[in-house]
């Protein structure tokens, strides 16, 4: 499972999303979006498994209304569709969000699971103090240890315009053995990252490298600042889910 999935060659991709300044000059907003239903976010994608092969997609990140266990939630779902050696192959995921921001449940290759504690909070602000760890553990006993650092900060070009980013650093260890190693670049003012770079290692000491960059996106009007502690899709829940995959 990715997490701030919790899933993106640079120089291909990326080549209209250099940074544009950074340095104590750039000044990122420090106050979270609130995410809604209607909002969503589109990248480039590109995933290299090593001797396996490198391939190109896109991921489109949404939200819509749902219900969980019979009440109103909102459903993070994150869609990968890539061109592998075997044709086109499309990859879905999802978390259920309650409406006050609480994560209720998160998908792990194809199942979802039920969040039985969390203690990994970012709150409604961020700046280039940010600093916080916590565990997450789910309804299969399975424990995922999250730590997230602001590390600086970048004006980023990107094909859906540039922003002022906090350049985070996340790291996510899985109890199952899997751990991921993210760089962030988040603009709180749209409520999510426009740029993500992860290397993954499996158990097995296998693994591959991602990096996406926003193309555009969709923010509903009337959005307000983020209540502190709730979950912010595409920061708690960064894409991924690749183990799905496996080399092609």
């Amino acid at each position: 499972m990715k997490r701030i999935v919790p899933l993106v060659s640079c120089a291909v991709l990326l080549a209209s999303c250099g940074g544009g300044g950074s340095g104590a000059s750039v000044q990122p907003a420090t106050t979270f979006r609130s995410n809604q239903v209607g909002d969503s976010w589109n990248y480039s994608v590109s995933i290299n498994f090593g001797q396996f092969g490198a391939y190109r997609g896109t991921l489109n990140e949404g939200l819509t209304a749902d219900t969980y266990n019979g009440l109103a939630s909102i459903r993070d779902t994150q869609t990968f569709n890539l061109a592998l050696n075997t044709g086109p192959s499309t990859i879905t995921s999802y978390s259920e969000i309650s409406p006050q921001g609480v994560l209720l449940a998160d998908m792990v290759n194809a199942v979802l699971y039920g969040v039985t504690s969390d203690t990994f909070s970012i709150g409604g602000s961020i700046d280039s103090t940010t600093s916080t760890s916590g565990v997450i553990t789910l309804s299969d006993g399975v424990t995922i240890t999250e730590t997230f650092k602001v590390i600086g900060a970048e004006v980023v070009n990107t094909a859906a315009g540039s922003y002022a980013c906090w350049i985070v650093s996340q790291k996510v260890v899985n109890s199952n053995g899997t751990s991921d190693s993210f760089v962030i670049w988040m603009a709180p003012q749209i409520g999510n990252y426009v740029r993500i770079t992860d290397t993954t290692v499996n158990p097995d000491g296998t693994g591959y490298t991602y990096t996406a960059s926003l193309t555009s996106m969709v923010n509903v009007a009337g959005a307000t600042a983020r209540k502190t502690g709730a979950a912010l899709p595409g920061l708690l829940h960064l894409p991924g889910h690749l183990l799905e995959l496996g080399p092609r």
